[in-house]
């Protein structure tokens, strides 16, 4: 199970900061992350519909683990060792280009690598690479369309790719169908209820031997939009696309 809060604003001088705080637990263990971010936007044109922006981000991850009330096969495994509030520094890097119906961008959130104890190496965080692309396309008045793609590449795993394809009808409600190869399908609505406020729902299925395991992930998502007083803008850019 996951929750998730992500804060972010625009700040004078082209400049962006942002919040995230992440919960995730699976089996005996979790892990608390707490970061801050800061990017720089470049405007590659006079209407400032094309800009490359770059990112940083850098803050702690906090990992409790019973794994000692784990079914052992082995006695006295010597990697069956409990951690309470253990904290791990890290620091993350990215990059984000658009127009005004394309983007692409690339990151390494997790640079580090850190070990919690050198003879305990259960615990070593590997770096995973991620690159993603996308755009909109106008069907007609009432239609447009908005597939996404985004790669993941682990060192010594197999590489993860993700696709979407999004209906969106009158820019407000969204109809959305995803697929991760090889590994799941599923969907997600959103509805766009004001200009500052949107409310959805997703879910995904196992397509490989997981599926007798698990029944799917589900996530309910909520985003709200304040105007910003940094920039002394007065609107919102409403509906967004990316």
């Amino acid at each position: 199970m996951t929750q998730s809060l992500v804060l972010h604003t625009p700040l004078p001088k082209n400049l962006g900061a942002g919040l995230t705080v992440m919960n995730d637990r699976i089996g005996p263990m979790n892990h608390t992350w707490l970061m801050g971010d800061l990017s720089y936007t470049l405007n590659l044109n006079k209407d400032k519909t094309t800009k490359l922006s770059f990112g940083l981000k850098g803050g702690v991850n906090i990992l409790n683990a019973n794994l000692q009330d784990l079914n052992m096969t082995t006695a006295n495994d010597p990697n069956a060792i409990n951690y309470s509030g253990k904290v791990m520094g890290n620091v993350g890097a990215g990059f984000f280009f658009q127009t005004k119906q394309f983007f692409f961008g690339g990151s390494i959130p997790m640079i580090l690598k850190p070990t919690l104890d050198p003879t305990v190496p259960f615990y070593d965080r590997t770096r995973h690479f991620y690159a993603t692309t996308g755009g909109y396309f106008e069907v007609n008045r009432m239609l447009k369309l908005r597939p996404t793609a985004m790669l993941k590449i682990t060192p010594n795993a197999p590489f993860a790719l993700d696709g979407s394809l999004a209906f969106i009808f009158y820019d407000k409600f969204w109809v959305a169908g995803t697929y991760r190869l090889m590994e799941s399908a599923g969907a997600y609505v959103q509805y766009q209820i004001t200009e500052q406020f949107k409310v959805g729902y997703g879910f995904d299925l196992s397509v490989n031997g997981l599926r007798t395991h698990n029944r799917g992930t589900h996530e309910v998502m909520l985003s709200f939009d304040l105007i910003s007083t940094y920039t002394g803008n007065k609107r919102l850019l409403s509906p967004r696309f990316f």
